[in-house]
């Protein structure tokens, strides 16, 4: 399971605040060529991106790298000199069609078979930012295993929508689009995260983390099992507000174990302290013990 509660952006063209991040409690870190890149220097910020890819040491850290739209030669050309440099990952953005998401699954492919890389090394993330990919959302989600997790990019979105995106308390501007992406990446059985917050004019860092809390609070009660991340400060507030508490991780652990021996044992009904385990319980409680045992595996790590 890849823990990807937090995925914090860094921006080319010089990735500066790169260090930082690494050092932060992040569980991924995303390397953008696309959207926050000027055109003159996507070049720079690609030669850039592939030095650090190889130079770097990310801690353990899963490395995203979010190309340019791979439906334009730019976006094929950040394919071929990102891919020798092993990203744990490539995002796509705008996604809309499936066919788009299988021509980047046949590039992976092909790289990895050149290379004597086992199938799926490297992995694809989704990010809906219009009508049509939210529209198309379970398809993209299930048309190749190589697609792991999706992503919501409010701000794309909301200009899509000819509306002015909200950072009002509790506002119901995207509900429809949160709920309908969450109930199809749990369908397709992949990670989901919601948008990225940052600093405005119009808001300040104490209403953005009060916001990003509360919002954050709710993406857990939907479903989210992450977000992408613009400001270090709200990296360990969603880890833990997206982290099952340890109580909740030692529970499950024991049913778990419970539910596995008891079941091994031939006995078709399954109790714990006494109370019949029922089987979703069960999947539920399996899907929490490896959240805990992603969290120990991240905090064991040693860079």
């Amino acid at each position: 399971m890849r823990l990807r509660r937090t995925m914090f952006w860094v921006n080319g063209p010089d990735f500066t605040n790169l260090e930082e991040v690494i050092n932060s409690n992040t569980d991924a870190v995303q390397l953008d060529l696309e959207q926050h890149v000027n055109g003159p220097d996507k070049i720079r910020a690609r030669d850039n991106l592939c030095r650090i890819l190889k130079e770097v040491d990310f801690k353990g850290k899963e490395k995203v790298v979010r190309i340019n739209h791979p439906d334009t030669q730019l976006g094929i050309d950040d394919l071929a000199a990102v891919l020798p440099c092993m990203p744990d990952a490539v995002r796509i953005p705008k996604t809309e069609r499936v066919e788009t998401v299988l021509k980047v699954d046949r590039i992976i492919t092909d790289f990895e078979k050149k290379n004597g890389l086992p199938h799926n090394t490297i992995e694809i993330l989704l990010l809906l930012e219009t009508p049509i990919g939210i529209n198309n959302g379970y398809r993209l989600d299930t048309c190749c295993d190589r697609v792991t997790g999706v992503g919501l990019g409010a701000g794309d979105l909301t200009t899509c929508m000819h509306v002015r995106r909200s950072m009002r308390m509790g506002n119901m501007q995207l509900v429809y689009a949160k709920q309908k992406m969450v109930l199809d990446a749990k369908a397709a059985g992949i990670g989901v995260a919601d948008t990225v917050v940052g600093c405005s004019k119009d808001f300040g860092p104490e209403a953005v983390m009060e916001f990003v809390r509360a919002d954050t609070e709710l993406d857990k009660e939907m479903g989210f099992t992450g977000r992408s991340v613009g400001m270090l400060e709200h990296v360990d507030m969603i880890n833990e507000i997206l982290s099952p508490s340890a109580q909740e991780i030692e529970d499950a652990e024991a049913v778990v174990k419970a539910y596995e021996r008891q079941q091994a044992e031939g006995r078709e009904d399954v109790y714990l302290n006494g109370k019949w385990v029922d089987p979703d319980v069960y999947l539920s409680s399996k899907y929490i013990a490896e959240i805990g045992a992603a969290i120990r595996k991240k905090k064991s790590y040693k860079g």
